[in-house]
């Protein structure tokens, strides 16, 4: 199985950590903690492909915390990796219960859904993790990627660029995915007379994906029919090159 965001989403879990309450005892911070060390410890087994270890980890976080909502996120990941996902379902279901206004935990369910082909799940909990948190990167890339195999382009260009400006770091994983989005908007402004807002995002799509041959060679015709020919025999000498 090929875990695309959401492998992102419990990578960087704990960059949007879920807040105890202001009114957490000691005894409690200190659950949280060791909850937490265990949660680090089954993350990086989670990304050496080590499932069942996270799976393990992850599993005495709850055991330390069982209020400790990225505990229950990593295992669910770790059980989408062996294919339970009944079981990830479940984890999520009960951080959600948990801290029902946890962007993160939506965005991770909306991923798995995502990547199980549910469709209109996965879009409702997309739209749910953006509406709690505006500026949940990781979910308006998901949505985006959603948007774009609904051939929705404006709506996945939109969301992707909103994501990228969040989190700037996801374009190189990213960028290669979504540059045919821009690709095919671009080549209908370009049929619709439209040049200078068609090499526009012709530009964008070869930002986000620097080998996108497609997009330099139609760069190329649109620069010329502007009467760019320099321009158009720069972008056909980088299609020569990459092929």
């Amino acid at each position: 199985m090929q875990i695309k965001i959401a492998v992102l989403l419990v990578v960087c879990a704990l960059c949007a950590l879920a807040p105890r309450s202001l009114s957490a005892s000691g005894k409690e911070n200190k659950r949280e903690d060791k909850s937490k060390e265990l949660t680090n410890q089954a993350i990086i087994k989670f990304n050496q492909d080590d499932c069942k270890g996270a799976r393990a980890d992850s599993s005495k976080a709850i055991e330390a915390d069982p209020a400790y909502v990225n505990a229950y996120l990593v295992r669910a990941m770790a059980e989408h990796c062996k294919n339970d996902n009944t079981a990830a379902m479940n984890d999520i279901a009960k951080a959600i219960q948990i801290n029902p206004g946890f962007a993160m935990s939506y965005a991770t369910r909306g991923g798995i859904e995502d990547e199980t082909n549910d469709r209109d799940n996965a879009m409702k909990d997309y739209d749910k993790a953006i509406e709690i948190d505006p500026k949940a990167g990781l979910a308006l890339i998901g949505r985006a990627r959603l948007q774009f195999q609904l051939g929705n382009l404006d709506q996945a260009m939109a969301d992707f660029d909103r994501g990228l400006s969040l989190n700037g770091e996801l374009t190189s994983r990213y960028g290669p995915e979504l540059a045919p989005a821009y690709y095919r908007s671009a080549k209908e402004k370009i049929a619709k007379g439209d040049l200078d807002g068609g090499i526009a995002i012709l530009s964008r799509a070869i930002y986000l994906s620097p080998n996108y041959i497609e997009a330099y060679s139609a760069r190329a015709d649109a620069l010329k029919a502007k009467g760019d020919v320099m321009g158009a025999n720069e972008d056909l000498s980088r299609v020569v090159a990459l092929q």
